[in-house]
């Protein structure tokens, strides 16, 4: 009999007994506790706040007739309203559970936009299967080197540039240059084939995973010499008469260099995968630590060696770019654009731009001289970067000098001789930027996939426009700069900005009087949105399944996120078979600057060459096919 009734009296005593959980309830909320089920009263709105930019953020909903959820606040008053100012913020989808009625300024896994080497993946897979637009007309070209194909594949457009560098050949050549620019187009005669072939992988023209891997699937150095490329038939046979008839006048020989020169200079600048609009006779490089922002990990180069060795140093976690050669400058100072973009769903897609970006200038005058090539005041334009090198004391007043807002630099630009740069960025900028945008978006969204519905994140997407006003995009960022200690202008438009930000969420997601039909592309406001503008909207989704599918062939196809001891090999097999290096003899080129060690790569800086620039293709590379 008591072991019968013992049940009972636990059940009993556990009636009476505040249980574990119930304890932890009546604990002060916090910013991560907000499991209750209770849907606050519609006429309080309660935000809470914390992480970057909070005050800015507080003085704005406040504005707004908001009240901050305070620490000792009861459970009885959740908040509607979350803002996380960093990208931790996405952690809380793991951590707790988001009610319909919460919302978030954050997505579960839009990071991957953030991420230089998960958006140039994205955008790449994107654009050969389904985007019109191919990415090499929007995107300077990118390798990712954690992938020993990419290593592969930026070696070979390195070389490719520099050779096409030395191809601006105008009416005479002398004989000590004769000779560089000969040695040029034979590299391009031999790398052509390869070089288009790489090209036309990375801008999306081959749709299959068997061709990518077919088009990087190079093992030896001497594959890449598939075939010689063809040549000027001007120029061959102006050669093959000099070699019969034997004459040795030395105008007519460099005639013929000049003539082959130009076939090659002409025949690369109709490559659309050259992208020549970027090229120029420098060959600068930049290198990026893909989860960084702010112009942290951002570096230039325009020679290999030490390229290779900031990659090494970085376990090969770097995106390398091509450095865009042609930039527009604005008061001889390089500048770039920064877009406000805010995504209210993801799938289907809801997007929105403010129509106004701002321009970030470099502090100090732009230059090609090696002597300023790290200096980041010269070649980086981030904010957070350039305000270090303004003046000590500046008026509260007084807009920052490394700041121009958008209307200043049209009425600047309208001054430029032959360009008519208003009637060039409604009908050609603009629209090219809203496209790219889209396309970014479009192309995360499998990696993002299903989320709650009361979410929405801003984003910064950088442009850079070069000397034709068309825009490139440089990178995504999440959490961007709010601005909070800029100048006057500039705070004014973000304050405005942030304040029709949370007025166009509140009308989506709580009073719900902010509604639209149809779907499509647009680039206008909505009632309600103020002067924010809707530029994409899909009417239908992508089920659970279709996108976790279609993010599990994508990933198949990415380098591993950790280097490990077989991806380590497989980079050092590649430059040493690039460079010309095989076997267990120690290899050491001289005309190539560096020497590596059998056991473990160390690259070693010693002489350039002098007979190719700053860089030479090694004898593996040189010799006859």
């Amino acid at each position: 009999m008591v072991e019968v009734h013992t049940p009972r009296l636990r059940r009993s005593l556990s009636r009476k007994r505040p249980s574990k959980a119930t304890v932890q309830a009546q604990e002060p909320p916090t910013l991560l506790n907000r499991r209750s089920l209770r849907i606050p009263c519609a006429s309080v709105k309660v935000f809470a706040v914390e992480g970057y930019g909070a005050e800015l953020i507080r003085r704005v909903l406040h504005s707004l007739g908001w009240q901050e959820r305070e620490a000792s606040a009861t459970p009885g008053h959740p908040p509607q309203l979350l803002w996380n100012g960093s990208t931790s913020g996405r952690k809380l989808f793991k951590d707790e559970v988001i009610q319909p009625w919460q919302i978030l300024n954050h997505f579960p896994k839009s990071g991957v936009i953030g991420s230089k080497s998960g958006l140039l993946w994205n955008l790449r897979d994107h654009c050969a299967l389904e985007a019109k637009m191919p990415l090499m007309s929007f995107m300077p070209r990118s390798y990712d080197l954690r992938s020993s194909r990419e290593l592969r594949g930026f070696l070979l457009d390195f070389a490719v540039t520099k050779a096409e560098s030395m191809l601006e050949v105008n009416g005479t050549l002398s004989p000590p240059a004769a000779s560089g620019v000969l040695q040029a187009c034979r590299l391009l005669g031999r790398l052509s084939h390869a070089q288009v072939l790489q090209s036309q992988v990375l801008c999306g023209q081959r749709a299959s995973f068997r061709d990518f891997q077919e088009g990087l699937g190079f093992t030896h150095e001497d594959e890449w010499v598939l075939r010689s490329g063809s040549t000027s038939a001007e120029a061959q046979a102006l050669l093959l008469r000099l070699m019969a008839e034997k004459e040795q006048e030395e105008g007519l020989i460099l005639s013929a260099v000049v003539l082959e020169a130009r076939w090659w200079r002409d025949h690369l600048q109709q490559q659309e995968q050259r992208q020549s609009s970027l090229n120029g006779v420098h060959g600068f490089w930049v290198l990026k630590e893909p989860n960084l922002n702010c112009g942290r990990g951002v570096r230039v180069f325009s020679e290999l060696l030490p390229l290779l060795q900031e990659a090494e140093l970085a376990d090969w976690h770097v995106i390398v770019q091509k450095y865009i050669e042609r930039p527009l400058l604005v008061a001889q100072k390089k500048c770039d654009l920064r877009l406000w973009v805010v995504v209210t769903s993801w799938n289907p897609a809801v997007v929105w731009v403010w129509p106004e970006p701002y321009l970030r200038l470099a502090s100090r005058p732009f230059t090609w001289e090696d002597a300023q090539i790290a200096d980041p005041y010269v070649h980086l334009t981030n904010r957070t970067v350039q305000r270090h090198d303004a003046p000590e004391e500046k008026a509260s007043d007084e807009d920052e000098a490394h700041i121009m807002m958008l209307p200043a630099f049209l009425k600047w630009a309208e001054e430029l001789e032959n360009l008519n740069a208003l009637s060039c960025w409604k009908e050609r900028t603009w629209p090219k930027i809203l496209e790219v945008v889209r396309t970014c978006v479009l192309s995360c969204k499998e990696d993002v996939g299903a989320h709650p519905r009361g979410c929405f994140e801003l984003f910064g997407f950088d442009f850079l426009l070069d000397c034709d006003f068309t825009p490139w995009l440089l990178e995504a960022n999440s959490s961007p700069d709010l601005c909070e200690d800029a100048g006057p202008s500039l705070r004014r438009m973000t304050e405005t900005a942030l304040t029709q930000l949370f007025e166009l969420v509140q009308g989506l997601f709580i009073e719900e009087t902010i509604t639209f039909s149809g779907a499509g592309k647009f680039d206008c406001p909505v009632p309600g949105s103020g002067d924010w503008h809707l530029i994409l909207r899909e009417e239908t989704s992508r089920g659970t399944k279709d996108l976790e599918l279609r993010r599990a062939v994508r990933a198949s196809r990415r380098p591993p996120s950790v280097s490990t001891a077989q991806s380590r090999t497989q980079h050092r097999d590649v430059l040493r078979a690039t460079l010309g290096c095989s076997g267990s003899k120690r290899p050491e080129h001289k005309e190539m600057g560096f020497a590596l060690q059998p056991k473990e790569l160390i690259l070693v800086p010693q002489e350039p060459c002098s007979s190719f620039g700053k860089f030479a293709m090694p004898p593996a590379l040189g010799k006859n096919p």
